[in-house]
């Protein structure tokens, strides 16, 4: 991939006068190289990690369950990151994850609570899972790659609160 994004920078700088499309060209073939690199990395650090088994649905299973009877989208997203995020799941309420034995009674243990974070590749939504079906939430599943698996997916996004 980088050699290709090299000859493409390279043509445009060749090209000198050719204008803004080739130089555009070079700049998105450059974001693409390193969203690549993103994505390597972010698979890198998931291998290092151990898995935590939990119920878990992939964002296209997620999106069958939107709108449901009974289904809560549940963001627990590190306080400090949420802040920053313009956007999220339809219909989600951010919980902190640190509170779950103070916020988990608002629902009912037969309801279906979907867990997310921002944050796809580590495992805080999955570690709420557990401590949800531990307070007898046998219905509470994990959203495998969390808010990034959604977006990537093109799915509907509401603006956060």
């Amino acid at each position: 991939m980088g050699e290709w994004v090299g000859r493409l920078v390279l043509a445009v700088v060749v090209a000198g006068g050719a204008g803004g499309a080739l130089a555009q060209m070079g700049e998105n073939a450059q974001r693409s190289s390193a969203q690549v690199r993103a994505l390597e990395r972010r698979a890198e650090r998931a291998e290092e990690r151990p898995w935590i088994e939990v119920p878990s649905v992939t964002a296209a299973e997620a999106r069958g369950l939107l709108g449901r009877p009974g289904v809560h989208v549940v963001d627990v997203t590190c306080a400090a990151r949420a802040g920053d995020l313009s956007h999220q799941l339809p219909g989600t309420q951010w919980r902190d994850c640190a509170r779950v034995e103070e916020w988990a009674p608002a629902y009912p243990r037969g309801d279906t609570l979907l867990v997310y974070c921002a944050c796809g590749d580590k495992p805080r939504s999955a570690r709420v899972v557990q401590q949800l079906q531990r307070l007898g939430f046998s219905r509470a599943i994990h959203l495998v790659g969390g808010f990034d698996a959604w977006e990537d997916a093109g799915f509907p996004l509401e603006p956060r609160p």
